[in-house]
């Protein structure tokens, strides 16, 4: 345990003396914090949630607030009792690793990742840097999950069992899932609670978790996200009837492979009757494994074609969104569509399902941005969505 150095009218003053324990330090940090005291600490690695610093002390780099010497302290018993149970989650892979009967590499690696190393995850970016201790003992439980995966001994060297097991290591890993988590915390609205615990609706503050974030995207070479300003609630109210207007079955008979021209009549006769004096609009949005992602649509009643190159930082799902959100953009720009009613044909279920969920989407910037747009047509025209079949032969 580091050494609490005199400070002012520190513990000198109260007439107490810090012991090793831990309920003694306990007791003492509630001492001070009745009398806005501060506790500086020398060498310090610990670095938790920023606080203000109250009394009469002038703040430097080393000193620590009570606040941050409770944080300290709650990690570390969080950090105890997480190494005991997954520890006992240890036992389960060991007994799956048995030579004689045992799952094999990719089983075993799975249990891993699903049993174990989620339970390590869990809750990472509310505690900020760990510190070095905290994160060798973390370390030694993956690295030991790695021998029982591998089926070596304890002298293979870590870095060859990361490589082999294609495993990254725990400290990399850990800065991954907060830069993840700082980018989907950038698209919240202000009003959301972990914003507010994590400190990031603050203007003009950066907190830990931010600085350590912005640190990990540089070292990347990723651009750094901007706040998007995405509402709380979504645009369409509870009582709507939006979601009647999407439809995610097929709605049109089973399609066969090698019948392409049966499979378009068959289509289109039922789309005709569903959808009796809609304009048809098809979009879709597709990723290559090069990494090249574009969206586009197309209207048949105009034969008119428009595609977008998208960021190849865009997911298929995205670019399925994207050519959605301009398909009602295009429709209520277009005067041979102004007031008439359209269905958006897409063949992402995927997609529609967001469309659907009014409570708390994923993408909600752009699902929301499609709701709204939606939401104002329909108070002239009706707006549907429609599921269809892609990729079975049928040329639109």
């Amino acid at each position: 345990m580091q050494k609490l150095q005199r400070s002012g009218v520190g513990f000198e003053a109260a007439k107490h003396k810090v012991m090793k324990t831990q309920t003694e330090l306990v007791t003492e940090a509630q001492l001070m914090k009745k009398q806005n005291l501060t506790v500086p600490i020398v060498s310090s690695n610990i670095m938790g949630s920023q606080h203000s610093v109250q009394g009469n002390q002038q703040e430097n780099q080393n000193d620590l607030t009570v606040q941050e010497v409770m944080v300290n302290i709650h990690q570390s018993a969080h950090i105890g009792n997480l190494v005991g149970d997954l520890r006992k989650r240890l036992q389960v892979l060991r007994a799956l690793s048995v030579a004689c009967w045992g799952g094999s590499r990719l089983l075993l690696r799975r249990v891993y990742i699903a049993f174990i190393r989620s339970k390590l995850e869990y809750g990472w970016p509310a505690w900020g840097i760990l510190r070095s201790s905290s994160l060798k003992k973390l370390t030694v439980i993956q690295n030991t999950a790695l021998r029982n995966i591998l089926g070596v001994r304890k002298t293979s060297p870590v870095l060859s069992l990361e490589v082999e097991s294609r495993i990254p290591p725990l400290e990399l890993r850990l800065q991954l899932l907060t830069a993840r988590w700082y980018i989907r915390l950038m698209n919240r609205g202000n009003h959301d609670h972990t914003l507010k615990q994590l400190g990031l609706a603050r203007r003009g503050q950066q907190t830990v978790f931010e600085t350590q974030a912005r640190q990990v995207l540089v070292s990347m070479k990723a651009p750094i996200p901007r706040r998007v300003r995405t509402g709380t609630l979504s645009p369409v109210t509870p009582w709507s009837n939006f979601p009647s207007f999407i439809s995610v079955d097929a709605p049109c008979r089973t399609a066969y492979h090698g019948q392409e021209t049966a499979n378009e009549a068959m289509m289109q006769e039922d789309l005709n009757a569903k959808y009796s004096g809609f304009t048809q609009i098809f979009t879709d949005g597709s990723k290559l494994s090069s990494g090249s992602t574009a969206a586009s649509l197309f209207v048949p009643s105009l034969a008119q074609t428009v595609g977008w190159k998208l960021n190849p930082a865009h997911t298929v799902l995205g670019a399925e969104l994207f050519g959605i959100h301009q398909a009602l953009t295009f429709a209520n720009k277009h005067p041979a569509l102004h007031n008439k009613d359209i269905v958006i044909l897409s063949d992402s279920q995927s997609a529609l399902h967001l469309l659907k969920n009014i409570r708390n989407p994923n993408y909600r910037h752009i699902v929301y941005d499609i709701q709204k747009l939606a939401s104002q047509r329909q108070q002239v025209s009706k707006v549907c969505f429609q599921w269809v079949r892609g990729h079975c032969g049928i040329r639109v």
